[in-house]
């Protein structure tokens, strides 16, 4: 039996430096038939003659450049609606697949034939340095998970069993979807500016009933970390995108209200009190103060709408340096231990 077809699809902004890599852990298996559309949305580096070079080792690379500058949900939605391959996988830029990946996700691909696979990550430093495995199900060890999903109330019970936001597709690299399936997929263009317009029309796919969901067990990619092009603008902003903006991108579907609050919990269930209280020492302006401020309420909230004595603390907080620079020598004492620990316990893919 012939392997479904995949198209790999790639958004770039300078990120020439990393797209090799990438290319190389997808090309490098020989899996068949792929193909790889690179969308690249201006850059300013040589990502467009670094892909031109590619082609010595993929020919068939198809490289889309946007005429004009805009943003991750345009340049992704249009690269996406340019895929032809039986099931689409989107992939950063600046991540890579494990050596192995293609005989996994082939027998997922054909032996359940899901609407939607996520696969989970091992996040790295900017050198690809492991630091710590991050499965997608609160229990990994039960093994690959398989749901149909028939109603809201089935959506919402896998909801409690992931643990983050991936689970709702906010990670590019871990989505592979069924191109047929996402070709219904409304084009949700009241959720552009939000950064997670791709992520609400794979919800959309999720709760078209009846649909089939599979969540990988173990890491199949690595995912290369302090390289966040959304912190460019500021930490602040970044805490915008992971609030307010799940806010704005889950509010442009048509849900009930119990499956949109149980997505809005999901989804931001990543960002905690004390990462609150971490980004509160990054608050540059009277601005930034009332976004975070906003921030904080929206997170926070309780199911009722009342707002708990906890974030009116975090939002009175004074920016205390000596905080930041303890958190951060704390942070960096454990990526030191993760580093040694991962070093000599990598998973071996066969």
């Amino acid at each position: 039996m012939s392997n479904p077809s995949i198209s790999f699809v790639i958004p770039t902004f300078n990120f020439a430096a990393f797209l090799p890599e990438t290319l190389d852990s997808i090309v490098n298996e020989r899996y068949s038939p792929i193909e790889i559309i690179v969308f690249d949305g201006g850059s300013t580096d040589d990502t467009l003659a670094v892909l031109e070079a590619y082609r010595t080792k993929f020919p068939a690379l198809k490289v889309m450049v946007a005429t004009e500058r805009g943003n991750i949900d345009t340049d992704l939605n249009l690269a996406v609606d340019a895929a032809q391959g039986d099931f689409i996988w989107t992939m950063s830029a600046d991540d890579t697949l494990m050596p192995g990946w293609s005989e996994i996700v082939a027998e997922l691909l054909a032996g359940s034939t899901p609407d939607l696979l996520l696969v989970p990550a091992i996040h790295c430093d900017i050198r690809m340095q492991p630091r710590r495995s991050y499965p997608i199900m609160r229990d990994p060890a039960t093994g690959v998970m398989t749901r149909t999903l028939v109603d809201d109330d089935s959506v919402i019970d896998y909801l409690s069993n992931v643990r983050t936001s991936e689970g709702l597709f906010s990670f590019c690299s871990a989505c592979i979807v069924r191109r047929e399936k996402f070709r219904k997929a409304p084009a949700l263009v009241a959720a552009n500016g939000t950064c997670w317009r791709y992520s609400v029309r794979l919800i959309s796919v999720l709760v078209d009933y009846p649909s089939t969901i599979v969540v990988l067990d173990r890491p199949l990619i690595y995912k290369r970390g302090d390289n966040d092009s959304f912190a460019q603008a500021g930490v602040i902003r970044r805490l915008r995108i992971a609030t307010l903006g799940w806010d704005d991108a889950i509010g442009a579907l048509d849900l009930r209200p119990g499956l949109r609050s149980a997505m809005l919990s999901r989804v931001k269930s990543d960002i905690r009190p004390f990462t609150l209280l971490y980004m509160s020492q990054f608050v540059r302006d009277d601005e930034e103060r009332a976004t975070y401020r906003a921030c904080v309420d929206t997170r926070m909230k309780a199911a009722d709408g009342s707002i708990p004595a906890t974030a009116r603390i975090l939002k009175r907080l004074p920016r205390f340096l000596i905080l930041r620079k303890g958190l951060e020598v704390a942070k960096a004492a454990v990526r030191i231990v993760q580093q040694r620990i991962w070093s000599a316990q990598l998973p071996v893919v066969d």
